[in-house]
Formats: structure tokens, C-alpha cells, sequence
């Protein structure tokens, strides 16, 4: 299919053979907000990391102790205290301080074909973004630095993953529309 045929049956795509993994801004926020689902859904388990930062911190017990007897406390109270208050505001603020870069990077990507580049500089940008956001957290006090580990985790995963799936549903749709529009093309005329 061409892109003046993709063009007149109205399923432009911004992908061409130059740039094969350009995004359009809606596709871009809808990585975004994939993302941020998926590190809330992953930042859920580092609630059992705040426990054992009271531990290391000398609050109670030694570590290991701590994790085994705070993971009640981590459901009871961090969990329902600590993610409206602390996991929402902060996330939100790294979503919106770290748009522009992930946009800045995939921009810069646009020409490189291999999903795997994508992925890796995706990792790396979503754990860049979140040791920073919980170095702030840290040093402010918000969360123990253990609990940093699993945050950090969690958007090492969670980054690449929107990104992933969004990028796999654009390439999908672009594909569908070419065999739609190769399917009319075919149509005999009468």
C-alpha cells in the first residue's frame, strides 16, 4: 500500500519506510498512560519494602524480622495510607516531569526499526526517572530507602512495557489498514 493510497481511504500513519517507528502524539499518551497503569499496578508490591526500611532504620527488629512482621502493617496501613498519599502524588509528578523526555526519546528513535533499541532505551529512561523521583522521596523523607528498590523495579518494568504494547498495537493497526486498504485495491471496479 502506498501512502497516497493509505492517504485517500483516510488510515494515514506517521510510519514511513524512513522513519518506521514514529508515534503520533495520541499514540505517545496512550504509552504514557499505559506506563503509569502498569508502575501503579508494579509499586504495589514495594509497599512490603517500607517494613523492612522501618527495620533497617532501627524502628523494630533487624530486616529480615521486619519484612516478615510488617507485611500485615504493609497492607493495613502502608498500603492504604501510602498509595493515595505518597505512590499517586509522587508518580503523577514523575509522569509529568518525565514526559518530555520520553517523548524527546522517542523522537530520537523514530528511524530505528529494532523493538529491542526501543526497549532497552525505554528500561532505562523509566528507571533513570524513577531513582530520581525516589531519591527526592528519600531525601525528603516520604519512604524508607529500601522501599526505593521496589519503586525502581517497578518502573524499570513498567516503562518499557506501556511503551511496548502501544508501539505493538500502532504497528497492528497500520497493518490491518494496509491489507484493508490492499483488500478495496483489489476490488474489481464496476
Amino acid at each position: 500500500m502506498s501512502a497516497e493510497d493509505a492517504g485517500r481511504f483516510g488510515v494515514e500513519s506517521p510510519r514511513t519506510p524512513e522513519q518506521p517507528m514514529a508515534f503520533t502524539v495520541g499514540e505517545f499518551k496512550g504509552g504514557v498512560f499505559r506506563a503509569w497503569g502498569w508502575f501503579l499496578l508494579f509499586s504495589l508490591p514495594a509497599f512490603l519494602f517500607v517494613p523492612s526500611g522501618l527495620g533497617w532504620n532501627g524502628v523494630y527488629g533487624n530486616p529480615v524480622e521486619s519484612l516478615l512482621m510488617g507485611i500485615p502493617l504493609a497492607l493495613v496501613v502502608f498500603l492504604p495510607i501510602g498509595f493515595p498519599l505518597v505512590v499517586l502524588p509522587w508518580s503523577i509528578a514523575a509522569v509529568i516531569l518525565g514526559s518530555p523526555f520520553a517523548y524527546i526519546l522517542g523522537i530520537s528513535l523514530r528511524r530505528v526499526r529494532a523493538l529491542w533499541v526501543h526497549v532497552a532505551a525505554f528500561t532505562v529512561l523509566g528507571v533513570a526517572i524513577s531513582v530520581a523521583t525516589a531519591a527526592i522521596a528519600v531525601i525528603t523523607e516520604f519512604i524508607p530507602a529500601p522501599a526505593m528498590v521496589g519503586f525502581v523495579l517497578a518502573s524499570g518494568i513498567a516503562v518499557p512495557l506501556g511503551w511496548y504494547r502501544i508501539a505493538r498495537r500502532a504497528l497492528e493497526n497500520d497493518e490491518i489498514a494496509a491489507a484493508s486498504v490492499d483488500a478495496v485495491l483489489a476490488l474489481p471496479e464496476g
